[in-house]
């Protein structure tokens, strides 16, 4: 009886052993490992261990998802804005009107070519009509040399490297668009006189004098080349206008602002 006794007493510690093993190895695969889950809650030291020291997040150079704001887009765009090229010209208060070929294009010669022009479509266009309505043949040969002679003026003039800087270069201005009307309006010797006053007189006088001012003043010299090259023409045909004036009984100037009279090519 002694012996069974003792041989029951000493198999209860090594099963009571085995089933607090079992358990502790149950908690472990609940609890998905040491340190985690129960357990690991359970440990007090684990209070105790020190973080680890925490970073700045990097920026990320890939673009930002669908929805996403915030400083990677700012910085986006302003690394963008630095990439955009600037305009390295503009228009100032100096007189010209933008560059061409890195030189600064004067505005008063782009004035000139447009308005010179816009004067010589004039005057071929209302060249042509009176070739239709005239029945002098003064007046009809006065007008087919200026049909002639200005379309060549015309064509150089836009061959200019200035006329480049000329948006829409020949097309009649509103005030040359209304003269032009109102001569088509005129039938007979009023329009002979008509046409051979504003086209033949005043608007060679006004071209004389503008030719005169580009040829001594302009800054291109390729324009001011051009416009001394063209002034004898232009003179010749206020002459002739002045002289069919009289024929049609129209008024022909021969004041002292006369462009004949005080205009010198230089």
């Amino acid at each position: 009886m002694r012996h069974v006794r003792a041989f029951n007493f000493g198999v209860l510690p090594v099963n009571r052993i085995r089933l607090d093993g079992f358990v502790t190895v149950l908690l472990l695969l609940i609890s998905g490992g040491p340190g985690t889950g129960l357990v690991g809650a359970c440990d007090s030291r684990q209070d105790e261990r020190p973080l680890p020291p925490t970073k700045a997040p990097a920026l990320s150079p890939s673009p930002a998802g669908p929805g996403s704001t915030g400083s990677g887009f700012s910085q986006g765009l302003e690394l963008a804005q630095a990439a955009t090229p600037r305009p390295t010209g503009s228009t100032g208060s100096t007189g010209s009107t933008g560059s061409m070929g890195g030189k600064a294009v004067s505005a008063s010669d782009v004035d000139f070519v447009s308005s010179a022009a816009s004067a010589g479509a004039l005057e071929v266009e209302a060249s042509r009509v009176a070739l239709e309505k005239t029945k002098t043949p003064t007046v009809r040969a006065f007008a087919q040399k200026v049909v002639d002679e200005r379309s060549k003026i015309g064509t150089e003039l836009r061959a200019l490297t200035v006329a480049k800087s000329v948006g829409n270069l020949g097309a009649l201005s509103p005030k040359d668009g209304e003269q032009l009307r109102r001569l088509k309006e005129l039938q007979g010797r009023e329009f002979d006189r008509e046409y051979v006053a504003q086209i033949g007189v005043a608007a060679h006088q006004d071209a004389v004098g503008a030719f005169q001012k580009a040829a001594d003043r302009a800054s291109d010299n390729q324009v001011k080349t051009f416009a001394q090259a063209k002034l004898p023409v232009l003179r010749d045909h206020l002459k002739d206008a002045q002289q069919l004036a009289k024929e049609v009984g129209a008024p022909a100037a021969g004041s002292k602002s006369d462009p004949l009279a005080t205009g010198s090519t230089k």
